[in-house]
């Protein structure tokens, strides 16, 4: 098996970490590029490293010993490289949304199709583990039917400049509810304050998705929370979980509770306007862990192999864009947006 040559796009914030699962994964990558436009934090990363150093993404793209790159730049640089990236034959792992842009995100679907490429979108989430094991009990009707999923991603920064924290934050849980449900909501909305008056970036949002069979989604989402929150709960008529990524030993939780309405429903007799609740017993079954990015990268490497489609693809990242740009609509002009 021939070793995929890797060039690295973006080495700021997250790259670095990319970077690291990459060289515990050199039987398989070798990282032939590193491209940042800060010539010192390539000089630093890249030292001791036969990989070429450069500060233009072009150079990596239009390398022919490249098959793959990896971009970890602000959002607004996603579509002008990926573009570029697809046009010279290159398989593209992008992080994180795919573009800010709707009629961008349908160009990349369209050019990875155009250039039978491989795009997929860094949402890391959906190869958590534990996520992973949330859906198969969703899917095993062990939950009974969905009420609703809520989301909680809040924490005292990093306060970003180029986008506000909907499009920072959001993705990552957007992904999960689509990942979980296994479909698009049909609306949405949102509400968004902006707290610190430097920009005109809303830092606290709270998202709504509205689904047609009658599922809700909440995302509550805040870069001035003072202790980091990462939570999903997954409401069935069965049984309850909560996803708490801030536990890295028993993250799930599964709670044994149903609602279900009390007395005789039928003829409308007193009962129909209480309902009853259950208890039973609360678990936390153990989940094999291993890095999520890792298992992102290993995702990446068989899809270049197989020439298969990923798990989150530029379709997926398509959707995920088309949710956040209505949402970003109802933030300018409150109320439901159709998806």
């Amino acid at each position: 098996m021939d070793k995929i040559n890797i060039g690295i796009i973006g080495l700021g914030y997250w790259g670095p970490n990319i970077l690291r699962n990459l060289d515990f994964l050199s039987e398989y990558f070798s990282v032939n590029a590193l491209c940042d436009i800060d010539s010192n934090i390539i000089n630093r990363l890249g030292k001791g490293r036969s990989a070429m150093l450069t500060t233009s993404y072009k150079e990596v793209c239009y390398d022919k010993n490249i098959n793959a790159v990896i971009i970890a730049t602000p959002t607004k640089t996603h579509y002008e490289i990926i573009k570029y990236a697809l046009e010279n034959g290159k398989d593209v792992f992008c992080e994180k949304p795919i573009t800010d842009d709707i009629k961008h995100a349908q160009d990349i679907v369209n050019l990875t199709e155009t250039n039978k490429r491989i795009t997929m979108v860094g949402n890391i989430f959906v190869y958590n583990p534990a996520v992973k094991e949330l859906k198969k009990r969703i899917d095993s009707n062990e939950l009974g039917n969905i009420y609703e999923i809520s989301c909680v991603r809040k924490g005292h920064g990093p306060i970003r400049s180029d986008v506000n924290v909907m499009w920072d934050l959001a993705p990552h849980d957007i992904s999960i509810i689509l990942y979980l449900t296994g479909k698009l909501p049909k609306k949405v909305t949102a509400v968004g304050f902006n707290y610190l008056k430097g920009t005109n970036l809303e830092d606290s949002v709270d998202l709504t998705l509205a689904f047609d069979d009658g599922i809700g989604a909440k995302v509550n989402i805040s870069w001035l929370y003072p202790s980091k929150e990462r939570k999903v709960t997954v409401v069935g008529s069965k049984k309850m979980v909560v996803f708490d990524d801030v536990n890295g030993i028993r993250p799930l939780t599964i709670y044994e509770r149903s609602t279900k309405p009390f007395g005789d429903t039928i003829h409308g007799d007193f009962g129909i306007f209480k309902m009853q609740t259950t208890d039973g017993e609360i678990t936390m079954p153990k989940i094999e862990t291993s890095e999520p990015m890792k298992l992102e990268l290993e995702h990446f490497l068989n899809c270049i192999y197989k020439r298969e489609t990923p798990l989150t693809d530029a379709k997926n990242g398509y959707e995920i864009v088309k949710i956040l740009c209505a949402a970003q609509s109802a933030l300018k002009n409150p109320g439901w947006i159709e998806i």
